[in-house]
Formats: C-alpha cells, sequence, structure tokens
C-alpha cells in the first residue's frame, strides 16, 4: 500500500507532499491513495515548497524528480539509507532547511552544498558513515543551526572556517574523538555568533575515555558570547571534583542547567569567576533561568561580604531539585529580581519557608511566585497553604 497525500494551497502557491512510500522515490511506477497521478506528475508542482520523505529506508532517490522543484524551502529526507546527494543539489537555491537525520550510508556531501547561501537549518546527526563536511561549507552565511554527528572519520577540524554559525550547534558522539587536538581544530571560542551549544558524549564508562572526555570538553571552549549550553552524558574526570567550573565570565549565557554533578560538595566564590572586587565587576550578567537538579552539594558559598559585586541582576527563575544535604541558601539569591523559585526534595530547607514562620518567608516575600515540593506555597504574591497530604510524600 502506497500513501500519498498532497495538500494544496493555491492562494499561497504551497503545496505540501507527504509520501511514505519507496517506490514514489525512486521515481518507479506505483497507485497511490487518494492521488490517482504518477508520482512522476509531482515535478508539475514548480512551486512547491515543502517536502516530506521520511522514515522510508530506501537507497535511492529519484533526484531528477526533486531537483526540478527550484522553489524547494524545506527538504526533510530523514531516516532513508542515501549514499550520496548529487553534485546538482547545489542548484536548490533557494532551500532552507535540510534534514539527512539517520541517513547512515551517508558518505560525504557533496561541494556544492556550499551554494546553498540560504540555508538556515542543516542536520546530519546519526549520519554515521559521513567521512567529511566538506570546506565550502564556510560559504553558507546564513547557516543557524548545525547538528551533526563526529564518528571516527568525521573530524572536528571540519568546523575550523565555519566562523559565520549563528544560532546553535548540535555535536554528537564525541567520545569517538581520538584526540585532543582534533577537538582544538573546531575552534569554538571563535565563533562569536553562536548563541547555543550542545556537546553530547557517549554513555562509555571506560577510565580512558572518561579521561579524555575530560580533555576535550576543555579544548571546546566557546565564545563568551554563548548564550545556552548543553552537555549530555559526560563523565569526564575533571568534573568529579569539589568545585564548579568558573562559568560566570560567560558574558552571555541566559539559561544554565546543572544536573547529576555528584561529586560537588561545596559551590564556592570560583563558580561565579569574578576577578576584580569593584563595583563594576559583574558575574553571570545576563543569566535569567538558573537549575541545579540531583546535587549533593552541602555549602553554597555566597561572597555577601563582597557587595559591590554585582550578581545574576537579570536571574528571574531558580529551580533547585533533589540534595538532601544542602542547609541553606546564600543571601546573593535574595538581591536577584527573582520572579519564580522552586525547591524541591530539599528536606532540611523545607521548614525554612513555612508560610509566616519560616526564617526565609520574610526574605523571599519580593518573590511573587513560590513552589515548595512541587506545590505552591506563593502565587502572584499570595501565600497559598500547601496540601497537607501532597506535602508529606
Amino acid at each position: 500500500m502506497i500513501l500519498y497525500m498532497i495538500l494544496c494551497s493555491f492562494s499561497q502557491k504551497i503545496v505540501v507532499i507527504l509520501w511514505w512510500i519507496a517506490m514514489v522515490i525512486r521515481g518507479a511506477e506505483a497507485t497511490s491513495t487518494p492521488y490517482n497521478g504518477s508520482p512522476v506528475s509531482i515535478c508539475k508542482y514548480k512551486k512547491l515548497r515543502t517536502l516530506l520523505a521520511c522514515d522510508l529506508n530506501v537507497e535511492t532517490i529519484s533526484w531528477d524528480l526533486i531537483l526540478q522543484l527550484k522553489c524547494l524551502r524545506t527538504l526533510n529526507l530523514k531516516g532513508n539509507s542515501i549514499e550520496e546527494l548529487p553534485e546538482a543539489i547545489g542548484e536548490l537555491s533557494h532551500l532552507l532547511y535540510l534534514n539527512l537525520l539517520k541517513n547512515s550510508c551517508l558518505k560525504e556531501l557533496p561541494h556544492t552544498v556550499g551554494n546553498l547561501y540560504n540555508l538556515q537549518t542543516l542536520c546530519l546527526i546519526y549520519c554515521k558513515s559521513l567521512v567529511k563536511l566538506p570546506d565550502t561549507m564556510r560559504n553558507l552565511i546564513n547557516l543557524k543551526h548545525l547538528y551533526t554527528y563526529l564518528s571516527g572519520s568525521v573530524k572536528l577540524g571540519s568546523l575550523r572556517n565555519m566562523d559565520q554559525l549563528r544560532g546553535s550547534l548540535c555535536i554528537n558522539g564525541l567520545s569517538d574523538i581520538n584526540t585532543v587536538s582534533e577537538a582544538k581544530e573546531a575552534q569554538l571560542v571563535k565563533k562569536e555568533l553562536l548563541v547555543e551549544l550542545n556537546l553530547s558524549f557517549s554513555v562509555d564508562k571506560n577510565y580512558e575515555k572518561r579521561w579524555r572526555d575530560g580533555q576535550i570538553l576543555n579544548a571546546l571552549q566557546p565564545h563568551p558570547n554563548l548564550e545556552e549550553s548543553t552537555i549530555l552524558h559526560y563523565h569526564g574526570t575533571n568534573f568529579f571534583c569539589e568545585f564548579l567550573p568558573p562559568l560566570g565570565n560567560l558574558h552571555s549565557l541566559e539559561i544554565l542547567e546543572i544536573s547529576w554533578v555528584l561529586g560537588v560538595k561545596k559551590v564556592g566564590l570560583e563558580f561565579l569567576d569574578v576577578q576584580e572586587q569593584t563595583s563594576s565587576s559583574s558575574s553571570f550578567p545576563k543569566l535569567k533561568q538558573l537549575c541545579f537538579k540531583d546535587v549533593q552539594w552541602e555549602e553554597w558559598e555566597g561572597g555577601a561580604e563582597h557587595s559591590e559585586i554585582t550578581i545574576m541582576p537579570s536571574l528571574s527563575s531558580l529551580t533547585l531539585w533533589n540534595n538532601l544535604k544542602l542547609k541553606t541558601l546564600p543571601d546573593l539569591l535574595w538581591k536577584t529580581p527573582l520572579k519564580f523559585l522552586e525547591i524541591s526534595d530539599f528536606p532540611i530547607l523545607k521548614q525554612d519557608f513555612e508560610i509566616g514562620s519560616g526564617k526565609l518567608w520574610d526574605k523571599t516575600s519580593h518573590i511573587p511566585n513560590i513552589k515548595i515540593n512541587h506545590q505552591f506555597v506563593r502565587q502572584d504574591g499570595v501565600p497559598i497553604q500547601p496540601n497537607l497530604k501532597q506535602s508529606q510524600n
């Protein structure tokens, strides 16, 4: 059975085709439901903007058909077994989005990919046979989102000359990198337009790889303009220590979440990374959301004695989950413009937020929304008595 559905909007001159078939994209003749025409008739739709041919697990595609669709903006070919893209792919000059996710047989991209000057999003995750990224990708001046999987053959050095990359960069398979010098070749520190960086290691807990993961992470230092970063499956030994790295110097960072960093026992002033204790000193100046989950530290040093330092002046949301040992929170938090505070599974701190009697209740009177153990105790500035039965769970 072949499902072949066309949704047309002639007023906008947009045609969206969803096909879930093998024969059609091979260019072979087939019947279709509910459309009765030949698959070749796709090329009649010269104004086609979006083409989705996903999860078909086929090796060959009738590129002669696709390349006639010069108005394509979105081309989604994820989940197939494509081995190569034609050189003529560069002729789709209006293309904004190209998704090749899970094409595990794809060996390389043609150099003509560099002609897709309007391309904004390119997804290459789980293209495990990909040998390299062409040097011409430096010409993709409008590329905002690059998602790539690094295997033993694809080198981080392929990113060296892509300083024009803006938006987000997602790199999977970092544990497969062989040397630290290769990680340095990416030169992420030069990508000053990059807003979001997502790094994913493997779940392999081999000690040698854990040590190398730590060195690789250090080599992937981003530009200070970075606003958001996510690190997954990291087992590097240098995070199994008793302090957090100095992140306060990431002056454009807006969202920070730290989870499962179980070796940290104390959060100290080094986390704020304030070099000079003057009235102009600032730590995390643009940070808006801060979240700590599943941590085991016992002390959080606030640095209240350094009153001239501006700390987290933009912080609006603070979430703290699952810490059995932390006894108190630093006063610096109550000097921030918090609008939302959530503290859950912090048994020692729970009593500090008892309505009217907890020692932190008055200190946090300026925070309009507070959740304790997943229940609001203050919402829009109004105290709320939590459900007793639920709060005991």
